[in-house]
């Protein structure tokens, strides 16, 4: 990433909506039961020993798992990496035993992991997700910086008028508090995740920092 569509900053950012958390996986050929051991486990290991399934430099699930190595200074390079084209192909490349991780999205991991070949070590929302409370989050397990998500959220251009900021943030909020669009973030493991105007610009340009410095090396 080497330069954004257009600044960050040149938006009317309006609300952020929701977000899906990710999910951290790994084979279940390997021994690894939780972050720690999978820190020690890539640590451990010899150049060119262990295979990620990576679903894409730049994308989100690829976004998290730098997140992760970041916390302890980890060299990817140390790693075979094999691009992807999407999160179900990279499941079922770990799935099969040919990768030994990856980090996607909370229903393909689960999906996966219902079959046995699949491990959840980690789902990196705040707070534990409903339908898999046994699986802890990053947080949890000592590594808040590793937070990436897909979020959602509503900006126009710069000089939207702020009575129209005010109709689209209220109409959200009477929304999002409904059992219907409750129902339908559960149905992709996704949560009610607001923020303002100034708060999710706040965040938004934070995150492009965090992306470009760990995916650019910028």
């Amino acid at each position: 990433i080497k330069t954004w569509p257009f600044p960050l900053d040149a938006r009317t950012y309006i609300a952020r909506a929701a977000m899906t958390p990710l999910a951290i996986i790994v084979s279940g050929k390997r021994p690894w039961k939780n972050l720690k051991e999978f820190k020690d486990g890539l640590l451990a290991s010899k150049p060119g020993e262990l295979c990620w399934a990576s679903i894409g430099r730049g994308s989100t699930g690829d976004y998290g798992m730098l997140q992760f190595f970041d916390t302890f200074d980890f060299n990817p390079s140390n790693l075979r990496v094999v691009p992807h084209s999407g999160a179900s192909p990279a499941a079922t490349t770990v799935a099969g035993g040919h990768a030994d991780f990856a980090t996607l999205g909370l229903e393909t991991a689960i999906s996966f992991a219902s079959g046995g070949t699949v491990r959840i070590l980690a789902v990196t929302s705040p707070n534990r997700i409903k339908g898999l409370e046994d699986v802890p989050t990053t947080k949890e397990q000592g590594f808040p910086e590793v937070d990436a998500s897909v979020w959602m959220g509503f900006s126009g251009p710069v000089g939207l008028g702020s009575e129209v900021v005010e109709i689209i943030i209220i109409a959200l909020q009477k929304t999002l508090a409904t059992p219907e669009a409750v129902e339908a973030l559960n149905k992709v493991k996704g949560v009610p995740a607001y923020l303002g105007p100034a708060e999710f610009k706040s965040f938004v340009i934070a995150e492009g920092k965090k992306v470009k410095k760990l995916i650019s090396g910028e």
